[in-house]
């Protein structure tokens, strides 16, 4: 999957104790519309898997499902499902997985 770009901060050097965890660090913007930027840390070398599901919880689109060195990384996201369809204004949530953790966030799309 394309469409990503790494920060090479070192990211245990954050500082923050939830540097110590993989996870979703911010959405913007958000709302959005028509595309948003998902920026999340990886904080040990593993496969990633970063998804969106809609309100109900169902699978609309996966961003991500590959391994990443630890790192930082962009996505944007179009508001599109799998096949390229424009999903319809609503709440989703932006999932990511790696190692045995999991983050999440919300986000909006309005259109």
């Amino acid at each position: 999957v394309s469409g990503y770009s790494v920060d090479n901060q070192n990211p245990s050097a954050v500082g923050d104790e939830a540097a110590l965890f993989s996870a979703v660090e911010a959405i913007a913007p958000n709302p959005f519309n028509p595309r948003t930027v998902i920026t999340y840390q990886v904080t040990e070398n593993q496969r990633v898997s970063l998804s969106i599901y809609d309100a109900r919880g169902r699978l609309v689109r996966r961003l991500v499902e590959e391994p990443r060195e630890a790192g930082r990384y962009r996505i944007a996201w179009d508001g599109c499902d799998d096949s390229s369809s424009p999903l319809p204004s609503g709440v989703y949530c932006c999932r990511l997985q790696s190692g045995g953790k999991v983050s999440m966030k919300k986000m909006t799309l309005i259109r």
